[in-house]
């Protein structure tokens, strides 16, 4: 069974966020060589190029942003499960999903 490691997520995903490592690495308060070993280490588990070079900066690549997007849903859903646990409303809207089965006679 295959485990996502969610600190190198988390990594990549402020990397992302802030367009360069040495912003993230501040944010985390991390050394620029760790962000930048640990976001390898997930592009390795992931088979995939998340971030491409682009002048000076960063940019993602089109897997980097698929990764990117569920990172961001992934992160939303852990603040969403402290505010709740702390009994902070959630801002939130509830999601609605509709949808018809097959087995329904038409």
């Amino acid at each position: 069974m295959e485990f996502l490691n969610y600190h190198h997520l988390l990594y990549f995903w402020m990397v992302a966020r802030e367009g360069s490592v040495v912003r993230a690495s501040e944010k985390l308060l991390l050394a620029p060589s760790t962000i930048s070993s640990q976001v390898h280490a997930l592009e390795d588990s992931l088979d995939a190029k998340l971030l491409q070079r682009a002048g000076r900066g960063l940019k993602l690549t089109e897997m980097g942003q698929v990764v990117y997007r569920y990172a961001d849903e992934i992160f939303l859903l852990g603040r969403e499960l402290m505010d709740t646990v702390r009994g902070r409303p959630a801002d939130r809207p509830l999601r609605l999903e509709v949808g018809i089965a097959d087995v329904v006679p038409k």
